[in-house]
């Protein structure tokens, strides 16, 4: 007996499986707190270099023999009908405004919206703005090394092995980080939990899609980016309430070891993982679990029956052996990189967008919801070939869509920026959950969880250059997006004429 065929008499979606995917997502969802926190504690900040000898200067004005030694002291320009400091040079001190301009060590920064944050005690600015961009990808690039490597390690040790030490991991160096002072061992931190929360997040869905029918399937793996999203609005809400990015990551840590005691105390293993691994008694322990919780009967033959469902190991370069799986392929990385440059691209930079950061972010987050109802209701109805094709056109038309505003050179139009940004997540949400899906069943079950670790590694690739985009974008806005629109045209292009439904 088949362990499919086994959960049609044990319950496919039953009470034992609805609680447990509801307590390991709402685990999963705490990647959304660490995804999502850079918006908080990296933000943009208006600064300017201090004025020597005065130990209380601030950025605000403190009136007009404050605002005469700064306009004495710190150069500026008329830039967009007003006058504009600049960010870090200094006049030289014993000759005031005729001197020449000198480089300055020490900053005062905006305090109207983020009290405090890591730019602001690492004095991340000038010459050193970019380490603020690498804060963000050391995190994805974590996030992608624990791709590479934790869900094979989840197809050797188990399921729940990696995720209660995932978890662990993730809240340990996320608390860790939050009382640090070095930049370079902050990027160390960072990148430690971006590996805890790709191992918390991946073998959560695997495991949530081993104990459920087949036709539940992808109605449970939507729902997991939907408890992502949770986590994303709950981080905001945090974020307005404490005004402190050193609190802030110390509150979203300590969840992580709650979760990772429960896992250790009442999360069983994924009971199709110990079957296909010879561990048939464990196995049986948990099916008979499932059938009391769910009230249903166990066939009195399937132990004698079950079978492990191996299948026959076959290594993935065999892929590049079939020229139209090689095709295929490429397309899907090409697919998975441009729509995670889109979606975290968006996501982290909604300070940007202009208004308020807290109702931009959270407004983001909430568009998400639609996109996976959106795509439990078509995803079967219009296929995923089609879906995908429309979603990365609304996508891509959206983003396209948000230098309006700087072609009108009108400042009135900033909320078409919000507008057209909001579209562009809701439609590259909706491609993201279509491209997994469609990206998973394109190839042979011997196949299937390589290649979908070949793609979640490209997706990862498209989170680390999104930041670097995203500083790219403050240059030439305009070529950006125009490329990117472009980069998503043509990949619809290939999808409807090579791909299959």
């Amino acid at each position: 007996m088949k362990f499919d065929v086994l959960l049609n008499h044990i319950g496919s979606l039953g009470k034992y499986q609805r609680l447990m995917i509801l307590w390991i997502y709402l685990g999963a969802s705490m990647d959304g707190y660490h995804y999502g926190i850079s918006v908080f504690i990296l933000p943009t900040k208006q600064h300017r270099c201090a004025l020597p000898n005065l130990p209380n200067d601030t950025y605000k004005s403190q009136g007009n023999y404050h605002d005469t030694l700064v306009n004495q002291t710190i150069p500026y320009e008329f830039k967009d009908d007003q006058y504009v400091y600049e960010k870090c040079h200094i006049y030289n001190a014993s000759l005031g405004e005729n001197g020449t301009k000198t480089e300055c060590n020490s900053w005062v920064y905006d305090h109207s919206v983020f009290s405090t944050s890591v730019i602001e005690d690492m004095n991340l600015v000038c010459d050193r703005s970019l380490m603020s961009a690498n804060c963000i990808v050391v995190f994805f690039f974590g996030v992608l090394i624990g791709v590479v490597t934790l869900g094979n390690v989840s197809d050797i040790v188990g399921r729940r092995t990696v995720m209660m030490y995932s978890i662990l991991l993730q809240g340990s160096a996320a608390l860790g980080s939050a009382w640090v002072n070095n930049i370079y061992l902050f990027y160390l931190l960072r990148f430690l939990t971006g590996i805890g929360c790709s191992g918390s997040y991946i073998p959560t869905f695997i495991l949530a899609t081993e104990i459920v029918g087949l036709k539940y399937r992808t109605f449970v793996a939507i729902i997991e980016q939907a408890f992502f999203t949770v986590g994303l609005l709950v981080l905001c809400g945090l974020a307005y309430l404490l005004d402190d990015w050193r609190l802030l990551t110390t509150v979203i840590s300590i969840p992580s070891f709650i979760f990772a005691a429960t896992y250790f105390l009442f999360i069983p293993e994924s009971p199709r993982w110990l079957i296909s691994s010879g561990r048939l008694e464990e196995a049986d322990k948990i099916i008979k679990r499932i059938a009391r919780i769910n009230n249903k009967e166990i066939p009195v033959e399937y132990f004698s029956e079950i079978s492990a469902e191996m299948t026959p190991k076959v290594k993935f370069w065999k892929v590049f052996t079939s020229k139209k799986l090689t095709c295929w392929c490429a397309i899907m990385c090409f697919c998975w990189i441009s729509v995670s440059v889109v979606y975290f691209g968006l996501a982290l930079n909604s300070q940007d967008l202009g208004g308020n950061v807290f109702v931009n972010f959270s407004l983001g987050a909430m568009v998400e919801f639609p996109a996976y109802f959106f795509c439990i209701i078509f995803l079967d109805r219009m296929g995923r070939k089609k879906l995908q094709s429309l979603t990365m056109v609304v996508g891509g038309v959206s983003c396209l869509a948000t230098v309006l505003p700087i072609l009108l050179g009108n400042s009135s139009y900033q909320w078409l920026v919000l507008l057209f940004a909001m579209i562009g997540k809701l439609g590259i949400t909706s491609a993201f959950g279509a491209v997994y899906l469609f990206g998973c069943e394109l190839f042979p079950t011997v196949l299937r969880n390589s290649a979908m670790g070949l793609f979640s590694t490209c997706g990862r690739i498209g989170a680390v250059v999104a930041p670097y985009i995203a500083e790219l974008v403050s240059l030439v806005p305009i070529t950006v997006a125009s490329v990117q629109k472009q980069l998503n045209l043509q990949y619809i292009l290939l999808v409807n004429h090579i791909l299959s439904d």
